[in-house]
Order: C-alpha cells, then sequence, then structure tokens
C-alpha cells in the first residue's frame, strides 16, 4: 500500500522522477492518450506534457485494496482544469474530473504492472 500512495503522491506533487521511480526498470505505463505502453524518458515527456496542460492536475485515491500478496486495485479520482495546449489543441480553459483504477502489481518492492 505504501508504494501505490507513493505512486500518487509522485504524481500530485508533479515528480516525473518519483513516478519513475516506482516503477521496476521495464515497467511501462499506459492510459487511452499514451498509444500503447511507454516508460522512461517518453512516459517523463508524457506526464510533463500533461502538467502543462493540467497545471492543477491531481488524483485523490477513492478507495483502494491489497488485491492479493503483490497486488494492489486503487480506484481514483483525476481533477485538472485544461490551461495549457495538449495534442496542439488551444486550451480549453474547463475543468475535468475523470474517475479511474489502477491494478498494480509489485515486485522487488516497486510497481512490475500498472
Amino acid at each position: 500500500m505504501d508504494l501505490a500512495r507513493a505512486y500518487f503522491d509522485a504524481w500530485n506533487a508533479r515528480d516525473a522522477s518519483g513516478i519513475l521511480a516506482t516503477l521496476v526498470d521495464s515497467g511501462t505505463y499506459e492510459d487511452p492518450k499514451t498509444g500503447g505502453p511507454i516508460s522512461g524518458q517518453h512516459l517523463n515527456g508524457y506526464v510533463e506534457g500533461l502538467w502543462a496542460a493540467f497545471p492543477d492536475l491531481n488524483f485523490v485515491l477513492a478507495s483502494k485494496a491489497e488485491t492479493g500478496p503483490d497486488s494492489v486495485a486503487a480506484e481514483w479520482i483525476m481533477r485538472g482544469t485544461n490551461h495549457g495546449s495538449m495534442a496542439g489543441l488551444p486550451p480549453t480553459g474547463k475543468a475535468v474530473e475523470l474517475r479511474g483504477a489502477d491494478f498494480l502489481t509489485f515486485a522487488d518492492n516497486r510497481i512490475r504492472v500498472r
């Protein structure tokens, strides 16, 4: 549970290296906008772009539970206001709220699957 909290804390602190530090070396990130799994510098650039487009982006953990000895399910609410360009589109100034969940699997005290 502490590692899951560290992962979300790094997002909220706008700490790309902190996000990467929670993943195993081969760990990847994927969401509907990434076009597939990304890692390393691609992930770093992606999160920096999100924070530029949504400078107040934050995650609130709605619930979390252990789903096995090495796994956690984390339900979250992401909020932010579009104040920067994203994918070449102008900012809208509109607030967004998105509910979602991550299913994290751990290995070697880091996130193996996200």
